[in-house]
């Protein structure tokens, strides 16, 4: 089964008191950006995910390709499992603006300049749980871990190169 189109979705920038290290980075501006996605599902519990998304960062050509495989099974009537494999390719223009410092931002800070280039920009795996309570109402619990890569990694502005995350709802 194919599932595809193409959306508007809002990017939320990155605001410069945000945090110490970003001090004098400037900000960059919330964005629009058009988003085509393609998905595919050999088996109902396996599907494979493609997006991508055009008009991050302060010159809106960011451009952000994500690839995503996922595997999800039903156990008994009430119980849903699965996980997620995935990462995120860049353009010049999306790690420079989030990654990269240019010549004044330097001047401005005490980082140091630095060209960020295209490439693999995060990989991550995640994984799943929920129980259907009723028809209508769930118990989940979702976990998450992030790693940053390449020169996402590398920038000056990357204190923490992983990140994890543990949601229940």
């Amino acid at each position: 089964m194919f599932d595809y189109g193409v959306r508007l979705i809002g990017n939320l920038g990155r605001r410069e008191k945000r945090a110490k290290i970003l001090r004098g980075m400037g900000d960059i501006k919330e964005s629009a950006e058009v988003s085509a996605f393609f998905n595919y599902k050999p088996l109902p519990q396996i599907a494979i995910n493609h997006s991508v998304s055009y008009g991050a960062g302060n010159d809106h050509r960011g451009m952000l390709f994500n690839l995503e495989a996922s595997f999800s099974k039903t156990i008994g009537s009430r119980l849903r499992a699965g996980t997620s494999l995935g990462a995120s390719y860049a353009n010049d223009n999306y790690m420079q603006s989030f990654f990269g410092v240019t010549r004044a931002q330097a001047q401005r800070t005490l980082l140091p300049q630095y060209q960020a280039k295209a490439g693999l920009r995060n990989m991550y795996v995640s994984g799943f749980v929920s129980y259907m309570l009723t028809d209508r109402t769930a118990l989940s619990l979702l976990v998450t871990s992030d790693r940053l890569t390449g020169d996402a990694k590398a920038s000056p502005l990357t204190k923490k190169p992983r990140s994890s995350s543990v949601v229940g709802a």
